[in-house]
């Protein structure tokens, strides 16, 4: 389960704070909540402080939002090792 927390209270920013596992099961959620914030012209910034988990869809996801210009902010180290893995 995925749980996201949208945060508008930045200037030129929203901010979606997750929390849980990013699995192929949370992907098109976070997908669409990404979509919605990018309907305003604000910088998307994804708060990856709270996710325990993130399966290989999962982070294909992220690393498409991130070429995509969204800023992944305080990942975890097992996070980081995910991220930096090139798609296969």
């Amino acid at each position: 389960m995925l749980r996201i927390t949208r945060d508008d209270r930045a200037l030129h920013s929203t901010r979606l704070h997750l929390e849980g596992r990013l699995t192929r099961l949370e992907a098109e959620a976070l997908e669409q909540a990404c979509a919605e914030c990018r309907t305003i012209e604000r910088d998307l910034v994804l708060d990856l402080s709270g996710v325990r988990f993130a399966d290989e869809t999962g982070a294909a996801l992220l690393r498409r939002l991130r070429s995509q210009n969204a800023v992944l902010a305080n990942p975890t180290p097992f996070l980081s090792e995910l991220l930096s893995e090139e798609d296969v």
